[in-house]
């Protein structure tokens, strides 16, 4: 290899562009992807169906576990930066074949993730433009337009990309902000509610809680996305650690705040009024604020969910791509643009599954209850897999790092995390639920018992395929990037060696 193609300045086929962000764009993917807006507009009516005024406790919950993991996980991520950071773990800490069933899970929730989002982005949006303009758009063409607008934006550059969602989330942010701040002075239809950050308000005390956490882990699905682009990122070793318990403690604290907003504003007494509101910061504006202040927070959902789109996207992207590589699916998946260096065969083939997948769920189930039914389904998948992360590091860190390791930073904190997923996953399932998601725990278990019959075999029959399995999804992004390339050839260690350019932010 050239000290050019090193440098990055000469394209490499298969190789994606080096040193194409920074800090503020890898944080805006991780904090789009969670989208805290989509988690006050949307999931605080789930919340309220199940946990009553409590939800805000659950947030809280989540917002403890979610942010053991990430710490978890950022001391992974500071030691091996990742494409795959949440597969790393578990594959570094139990072996390839571990990796290779939690990697099946978390394939299954990523891929699931976009037509969640993309069905209620058609569904929610086109009886908006027909208030608006009198115009009839069906969900449908909409669902295929932030397909194909994600697809292009993400074709020509992640760093403009990322750039586009960190405008539409500083924008959606601010107009939601401010409902929330109102209602929190207003003192919304009761007062202030403190014993919303007890069980004491849910129908069926911390059960009710407990069983509202899965739709809180849904919540925050996405923060660890940031690591999908360790090989495009500028100083890895250190922004995707900051990216990763940085976006969980900001939108912890924000979606937090913004349900006990939402719950103040509503009432302890009007609590299933918010359980059945279709956009209740809609209605929070209308009364609190005036009626025309309605079309701002529409605009700032059609903005969150824009831009959780593309950051889900984005993030799928570089998962084919990272499959491709190591041929697990098709190679022709790891080529990239000869001008642009993104993953443009992964791109569109995403966008298509995106679009039928979409097209599929929203004609099943209708566009808005796919929303419900698949965050349901994906928050399930993604609790198994923030588990396993959290339990990777402790064996990780003690076998290979046992200098470092400390009882209290990769001992307690992710077993802290660790137990609050196990029970709330086993609070999510039990009693199980009724209606569509009634059969979704036994399908999560079926397909997590198939994966694990295909590690074994795969591993008595073939263990080289999956040791391939293994580097795709669990690749060092520094063997990739441009500086340890050039250390390569000057005979340096990679892993210590230091970044040489600056990044695009």
């Amino acid at each position: 290899m050239s000290q050019e193609a090193a440098l990055g300045k000469v394209h490499e086929p298969g190789v994606l562009k080096p040193n194409a962000m920074g800090l503020p764009s890898a944080f805006a993917m991780s904090v789009a992807f969670v989208s805290p807006t989509i988690g006050i507009v949307f999931i605080s009516a789930l919340l309220a169906s199940v946990a009553g005024a409590s939800s805000p406790l659950a947030f809280v919950l989540g917002t403890v576990a979610m942010a053991c993991t990430a710490y978890a996980l950022a001391s992974f991520a500071g030691r091996i930066p990742s494409a795959g950071l949440l597969y790393s773990a578990p594959a570094q800490a139990f072996g390839p074949s571990t990796g290779m069933v939690v990697g099946v899970l978390l394939m299954v929730a990523y891929l699931l993730v976009s037509p969640l989002n993309t069905d209620l982005f058609g569904g929610f949006i086109s009886p908006i433009i027909q208030h608006w303009t009198g115009l009839n758009i069906p969900w449908w063409v909409l669902l295929i337009f932030v397909n194909l607008l994600a697809a292009v934006l993400a074709y020509f550059s992640v760093h403009r990309s990322m750039q586009f969602d960190l405008a539409l989330l500083t924008g959606e942010v601010l107009i939601v902000g401010t409902i929330l701040i109102v209602s929190i002075v207003h003192g919304g239809a009761s007062g202030q509610l403190p014993k919303a950050f007890t069980p004491s308000l849910s129908p069926t005390g911390f059960g009710g809680v407990a069983q509202a956490f899965i739709f809180t882990v849904f919540a925050f699905f996405g923060w660890e996305s940031s690591s999908t682009v360790a090989e495009e990122v500028h100083l890895p070793r250190k922004v995707i650690p900051l990216t990763l318990v940085g976006s969980v403690v900001l939108t912890g604290l924000f979606m937090t705040f913004g349900v006990y907003a939402v719950t103040v504003g509503y009432g302890g007494h009007h609590i299933s009024a918010l359980a059945g509101a279709s956009n209740p910061v809609v209605t929070l504006a209308s009364r609190l604020i005036s009626p025309w202040f309605d079309n701002l927070v529409d605009l700032a959902a059609i903005s969150a969910l824009t831009g959780v789109i593309i950051a889900i996207h984005n993030a799928n992207f570089r998962l084919l791509y990272a499959l491709g590589r190591d041929r697990a699916l098709p190679s022709a998946l790891s080529k990239t643009h000869h001008k642009y260096q993104t993953p443009h065969v992964a791109i569109v083939a995403f966008t298509i599954f995106g679009v039928v997948s979409g097209l599929f769920f929203g004609v099943l189930w209708g566009p808005v209850n796919a929303f419900g039914y698949l965050g349901y389904f994906t928050g399930l998948f993604i609790a198994i897999v923030y588990f396993m992360a959290d339990f990777a590091i402790i064996p990780f860190m003690w076998r290979k790092h046992r200098n470092e390791f400390n009882w209290f930073k990769h001992g307690f904190i992710p077993l802290l995390g660790g137990v609050v997923m196990v029970v709330a996953l086993y609070k999510s399932i039990f009693p199980l639920p009724t209606g569509v998601e009634k059969a979704m725990p036994a399908i999560m278990v079926v397909i997590t018992v198939l994966a694990i019959i295909l590690a074994l075999v795969l591993r008595a029959t073939n263990p080289r395929l999956i040791e391939n399995i293994g580097q795709t999804v669990f690749v060092d992004a520094a063997l990739a990037r441009p500086e340890a390339a050039l250390a390569e050839v000057e005979g340096k260690d990679p892993v210590t060696a230091t970044d040489l350019e600056v990044g695009t932010d």
